[in-house]
C-alpha cells in the first residue's frame, strides 16, 4: 500500500500468512505510511515446501523486500510477528532501519520439541496445530497452514541461534511487544531482546490479556494504537 515517504515492512510468522498482519498494516497505511508485507517462501501453497527450504530463503525474501521498499521510501521501519520478529531482528543487523517492532519475537519456544527438530524431521514430517492459532479467544477466520512442517522448524531453530548471536548488533530504536499469556514463545524472550540489543531507545509493551498471535488477539486494537503511535513519533522526530 503506497502512501507516504516512510515505509513499514511487515513480516509474518512461520506457517502463517500476511493475513495475520492485515489489520495492523491497514492502520499503518491509514496513518500515512507505505506498507509492504510479502508472503514468505514456502507459504500459501503446500506445507511440504517448508520442509525443503533453508532458513536463508526466508532471510533473502525479507532482505529483498526491504531493499525494494527502501528504493521507494526515505526511511523504513520493520515490524515482525513471531518468527517474523526473528527475521526483523536479523534485518536490523544488516540494514539501516529507522526503527524495529518485534511482536512475540521467537528466540526460543516453550514447547521443547523444536529443539529436537533436527532429528525429529527424519521420523515425523508434520505436527498438526491443535486448537488453531495461539490466541485468547477462537478466531472466526484465519489464513495459514493447519500443520507444522518439522523440517522447516529445524531451519527456524538454526536461524534463531544465528540471530541470538548477533542481537548486540541491533542499534536502532526498538519496540518489543509480547502477550502475557503466550503459550508458544516465553515472555522472557522479550526481556532477552531488551537486555541484549545495543539500542538506546527501547520500549517494552506486555499485553495482559493476549497470547501469541497478538495482531489477531483480543487486544489487537491497543497493539495497533501502540505501534502506530510509536512509529509516528519516531518518523516525526526524524522529519524535524
Amino acid at each position: 500500500m503506497k502512501r507516504g515517504p516512510v515505509g513499514c515492512l511487515l513480516v509474518h510468522g512461520y506457517t502463517d500468512s500476511p493475513f495475520t498482519m492485515e489489520m495492523l498494516g491497514r492502520r499503518l497505511a491509514d496513518a500515512g505510511f507505505t506498507v509492504r508485507c510479502d508472503l514468505l517462501p514456502g507459504h500459501g501453497a503446500d506445507p511440504a515446501e517448508l520442509n525443503r527450504l533453508p532458513w536463508r530463503a526466508w532471510w533473502d525474501s525479507v532482505r529483498h523486500a526491504h531493499d525494494a521498499l527502501a528504493r521507494e521510501c526515505e526511511s523504513v521501519f520493520a515490524v515482525g510477528l513471531s518468527f517474523g520478529g526473528t527475521l526483523a531482528l536479523h534485518l536490523a543487523t544488516h540494514r539501516p532501519l529507522a526503527g524495529l517492532v518485534t511482536m512475540a519475537a521467537m528466540l526460543g519456544t516453550i514447547d521443547r520439541r523444536p529443539y529436537h527438530a533436527g532429528w525429529l524431521r527424519h521420523v515425523l514430517a508434520y505436527v498438526p496445530k491443535s486448537g488453531g492459532p495461539d490466541v485468547a479467544e477462537p478466531l472466526a477466520d484465519y489464513v495459514g497452514y493447519d500443520t507444522v512442517p518439522v523440517g522447516g522448524v529445524a531451519q527456524v531453530m538454526r536461524m534463531i541461534e544465528h540471530v541470538r548471536a548477533d542481537l548486540a548488533q541491533v542499534r536502532c530504536p526498538i519496540l518489543v511487544v509480547h502477550g502475557q499469556h503466550d503459550h508458544t514463545v516465553p515472555l522472557e524472550n522479550a526481556h532477552t531482546i531488551l537486555d541484549t540489543v545495543s539500542s538506546t531507545d527501547k520500549t517494552l509493551v506486555v499485553l495482559p490479556r493476549s497470547c501469541h498471535v497478538v495482531t489477531l488477539d483480543v487486544e489487537h486494537e491497543r497493539l495497533e494504537n501502540d505501534v502506530v503511535n510509536w512509529v509516528s513519533r519516531l518518523a516525526d522526530r526524524a522529519g524535524q
